[in-house]
């Protein structure tokens, strides 16, 4: 499965692909509070550690998840602006929706429209959220 965000859906939801097949169901999620969720894959579907270039640049492997510091390139890949770089700005941010806060959040230069959510961040080759 995959983490995305919680936002998204809510447990037993269905998740489907860029091409409209469903690829797996919400397992669980939270939010507001946090903006986090899991997505089991159906039979027939795999994951594998890549975040999409589109493009842009090539595909990006993940080998870990070492939490990038202040100040540090991060990068966003999400379906609506593609792949977008800048830097982390701050960290242990609080953001106050209409529905409620959502707290813990890293605050960053890049910037993201809707439909990227759910998207990955990465700082070189390392996972750094969504």
């Amino acid at each position: 499965g995959f983490v995305t965000a919680g936002h998204c859906g809510g447990a037993g939801q269905s998740v489907r692909g860029w091409d409209g097949s469903a690829i797996g169901n919400f397992q669980g999620s939270s939010f507001p509070g946090d903006d986090y969720a899991w997505v089991n894959v159906a039979n027939g579907w795999w994951t594998v550690p890549v975040v999409i270039g589109w493009g842009t640049v090539s595909d990006q492997l993940v080998r870990g998840s070492n939490e990038a510091p202040i100040g540090a390139s991060i990068c966003r890949s999400g379906s609506t602006t593609h792949w977008h770089c800048g830097n982390v700005l701050a960290k242990n941010e609080t953001v106050n929706y209409s529905q409620g806060a959502v707290h813990q959040m890293t605050k960053t230069s890049v910037c993201a429209e809707g439909g990227d959510s759910g998207g990955s961040f990465i700082s070189g080759d390392q996972a750094q959220g969504v």
